[in-house]
C-alpha cells in the first residue's frame, strides 16, 4: 500500500502522511466494512478508530458522507487508504478506494465538483482518486527513493514522512510555537545537537495504538552512537501546559542495533494515539531535529 501511495508524491514535496483505514478496520474486527453496512456499524467504527490506532487522516469524505451516500452511492467507508502531501509549493491528496467499488459514481462526483473531489482525477483501473499536484504514475516520485524500502517493510496504521532538504525539523519547530529562548537553551545545555549527522529522510510508522518505529535515513550506515543520541533527545525536550508536546504522545524511545544499512531505527512507545497524531502533525519530534541549529532571537524588551 505504501509504495502505491508514494508513487504519487512528487519529488519536490516536503512532508507526506498516509493512513491505512483497511488495516484499522481489520484490527477492530470489521475488515469488510463498506458503505453498504448498517449506519450503526459504521458510526461505531469511527467512534472506536481514534483510540485503536494513530490516525493521521480522519477521512476526507466524512464531513459530507451524507451527500456522497445519497447522491453517488459511496462514502468514506469505501476508502481503503488516504495520502496527503505538502511543502515547497506543492500539495495534494490521493484516495485509494476498495478494489470492488464501481468507480463510475466517483467519476460522476468529480465531474459535479462534489465537496473535496472538485478538480480531482479518477484512475478507475487502479481505484484511485488523485488531486492537486499528485505525480503522474510514470513520473519521478518518492516511491523511487532508496529509503522507502525500509519504510514499506514496516506495515503500519499511519505513516508520517519527510524527505529531501526538509528531512530534518528545525529546533524551533520541534519545540512548538510557544517555545522560548529559555526552552531552546535548556535543550542545548542537555544535548549536543550540532554533532548530529545529517538525515536524508524520516519515516515514522505507527505500527499499533501503543507502538511506533522511527526510521532515519542517512547517506551511509550511521554509527550506533548517532542513533542512540537521537533516541535519547526526547528526555531533553521541555513539556508544555498550553499546547501539545512530545511527551504527550510518547513515553519512551529506544535505539535498535545498527545493522549496516543506511537506516537507523528507533522504537517508540505511544502514550496516547490522539496526542501522538497531534505531535506528528505539529513536527514536535526531537529525534528528527536538524543538527544545524538556528537560534531563536533574544527578546529585546522593546
Amino acid at each position: 500500500m505504501l509504495f502505491e501511495a508514494l508513487r504519487h508524491v512528487p519529488d519536490e514535496a516536503a512532508v507526506a502522511t498516509v493512513t491505512d483505514f483497511d488495516r484499522v478496520r481489520a484490527r477492530l474486527g470489521v475488515p469488510d466494512l463498506t458503505s453498504a453496512d448498517l449506519m450503526t456499524d459504521r458510526f461505531r467504527f469511527w467512534e472506536q478508530a481514534p483510540g485503536a490506532a494513530v490516525l493521521l487522516h480522519e477521512g476526507r469524505l466524512r464531513d459530507q458522507n451524507s451527500l456522497f451516500e445519497l447522491d453517488y452511492g459511496f462514502t468514506q467507508d469505501d476508502v481503503d487508504w488516504e495520502l496527503g502531501f505538502t511543502g515547497n509549493n506543492t500539495s495534494g491528496f490521493v484516495l485509494g478506494f476498495r478494489p470492488d467499488l464501481d468507480m463510475g459514481p466517483v467519476r460522476t462526483a468529480v465531474a459535479d465538483g462534489a465537496g473535496p473531489l472538485a478538480g480531482a482525477t479518477v484512475l478507475a483501473e487502479e481505484h484511485l482518486l488523485v488531486s492537486g499536484d499528485a505525480a503522474p504514475t510514470d513520473a519521478q516520485s518518492w516511491a523511487d527513493e532508496p529509503w522507502t524500502a525500509a519504510a514499506g517493510a514496516q506495515p503500519a496504521d499511519s505513516y508520517y514522512l519527510r524527505s529531501g532538504r526538509d528531512a530534518c525539523i528545525p529546533l524551533e519547530d520541534t519545540l512548538g510555537g510557544e517555545a522560548t529562548v529559555e526552552d531552546q537553551e535548556r535543550v542545548l545545555d542537555r544535548a549536543d545537537l550540532r554533532s548530529l549527522d545529517r538525515i536524508d529522510a524520516v519515516a515514522l510508522a505507527f505500527t499499533g495504538p501503543a507502538t511506533a518505529l522511527a526510521l532515519l535515513s542517512y547517506a551511509a550506515p550511521p554509527a550506533q552512537d548517532e542513533v542512540n543520541r537521537r533516541a535519547a533527545l526526547g528526555d531533553a525536550w521541555p513539556g508544555s501546559d498550553d499546547s501539545a508536546a512530545y511527551a504527550d504522545g510518547f513515553t519512551s524511545a529506544t535505539a535498535l542495533p545498527v545493522t549496516g544499512d543506511p537506516v537507523g531505527v528507533i522504537r517508540l512507545a505511544v502514550r496516547n494515539p490522539r496526542a501522538a497524531a497531534a505531535v506528528a502533525f505539529g513536527d514536535l519530534l526531537p529525534f528528527a531535529v536538524c543538527g544545524d541549529v538556528r537560534l531563536l532571537p533574544e527578546p529585546t524588551g522593546l
